[in-house]
């Protein structure tokens, strides 16, 4: 494979592989095929031999077959879909984990395989089942596959199956409701990047986040600072503030690291555009007792805006 990568600069290496696609030796002519493939001079007589190589004992061997066969699926997905199914179906689990890859490359044009990838989860190991989670997410547009297997993740005991898992749910913003409980669970996981990512995806959701206001104003006091400020963020996405919500954001305006302290101002600002009237004095409240210049200019300026705003649409 190393020659298909030197030949992508030097076009006299084209022969050389040529010259070994013919050697005695299988296992270089095999290499020389997947060379040649990578070249984008592969042709559709190459299909069985790289369908073959995904089961190939060498991981780097079966990796550029991967490879290979996805270059010629994007303009022949006909002809490499049926045999990277056959892959999924194979005696041999190594040739499903290297389809995978090139099934998530040929995208939508991959859907056909959707049910087989699914039913390859529960018995994969942790590293697979990553593959599987991404593969289904960006195969299945709808999220009719990829939104229930994802829900299985989050279940899993290794937090980078459910962080992979909460990854590719943001992209089905659409059927968050489906999804909605099983995020906010999610508030409670022990890793500190799945939490924000939880945060962030009910913020993104567009569902009204009422209910989880107390458990997301609980989140302002976390020790880590990625949470409490996307904590802070997400309570300044649900308008009207309820007390609970305005209480949070008087605590985190109190925090000792300044940065805590702006995240609550502009979270205050993005409620006092609808209600500046309610919001207004908290700021200024805030503002007295502040005694780091920075932030004192953030809050004078948050509050002259929303007196401005207020002014104006009276």
């Amino acid at each position: 494979m190393a020659l298909g990568r030197v030949g992508e600069q030097d076009s006299s290496i084209e022969e050389l592989i040529r010259i070994r696609m013919n050697d005695p030796d299988d296992q270089t002519r095999i290499n020389a095929t997947i060379s040649m493939t990578l070249l984008g001079k592969g042709d559709d007589d190459v299909i069985p031999i790289l369908a073959k190589s995904l089961s190939n004992s060498n991981e780097s061997v079966a990796k550029g077959a991967s490879k290979a066969l996805s270059i010629i699926g994007e303009k022949k997905p006909g002809l490499v879909i049926p045999v990277l199914l056959e892959a999924l179906n194979a005696a041999t689990p190594v040739a499903a984990v290297h389809a995978l890859p090139a099934l998530k490359k040929l995208k939508k044009e991959a859907a056909a395989a959707l049910p087989k990838i699914v039913e390859m989860y529960d018995k994969s190991d942790t590293e697979t089942k990553l593959d599987i989670l991404d593969a289904v997410a960006v195969i299945d547009e709808s999220g009719d596959y990829a939104i229930p297997i994802c829900l299985k993740a989050l279940k899993e005991e290794n937090p980078l199956d459910r962080r992979e898992a909460l990854i590719s749910l943001m992209r089905f913003r659409a059927g968050a409701s489906t999804f909605f409980d099983a995020v906010v669970e999610e508030l409670e996981d022990k890793d500190v990047e799945n939490r924000v990512l939880a945060l962030g995806i009910l913020r993104g959701s567009g569902a009204s986040l009422t209910k989880v206001a107390p458990q997301v104003a609980r989140m302002v006091d976390d020790s880590d600072m990625r949470v409490k400020n996307s904590a802070i963020a997400t309570l300044g996405s649900m308008n009207p503030p309820s007390i609970i919500i305005l209480d949070a954001l008087r605590r985190a305006l109190k925090d000792k690291d300044y940065r805590t302290r702006i995240a609550a101002v502009n979270a205050l600002r993005t409620l006092g555009a609808s209600d500046p009237e309610q919001i207004t004095p908290v700021l200024q409240d805030a503002l007295e007792s502040e005694s780091y210049d920075p932030v004192k200019r953030i809050l004078t300026a948050t509050i002259e805006n929303l007196k401005k705003n207020n002014s104006s649409a009276n």
